[in-house]
């Protein structure tokens, strides 16, 4: 690793020369703090704000996932909630049928025992 000082029109610029098996390359100097970090410490600190970025994804995927499940439970229950109004509803349209059919057997039976009181007048 070779720092190089660069000047151009009074403007002085540092660069960072690494040396890989992938060959040479010119990388701009990392501050952190206001210090000019090379080499190990370059990389501890872009290993760290990378491990900080995947980490903040991670949060975000897994509170999308959280989300998307509570939005599934949620339109499940309501889909139950709604058979179980249905439900509701039909127990009361029979409840109702049953009671005007109890309603009809009494008047028929009132209607009959009148008429049995009327014969039993006549006879």
């Amino acid at each position: 690793m070779v720092l190089l000082r660069h000047c151009i029109a009074e403007r002085v610029s540092l660069r960072e020369l690494i040396l890989s098996d992938q060959g040479v390359k010119l990388a701009d100097t990392f501050t952190a703090g206001g210090e000019v970090l090379i080499s190990s410490l370059r990389w501890k600190k872009e290993r760290a704000a990378e491990l900080k970025r995947k980490r903040l994804c991670s949060e975000v995927e897994r509170k999308r996932l959280d989300l998307e499940l509570a939005e599934v439970e949620t339109v499940t229950r309501m889909e139950t909630l709604k058979r179980e109004v249905e439900t509701r509803r039909a127990e009361l349209a029979l409840l109702q049928v049953e009671q005007e059919a109890q309603e009809e057997q009494q008047r028929r039976e009132q209607r009959e025992l009148g008429a049995r009181r009327g014969a039993d007048k006549e006879a």
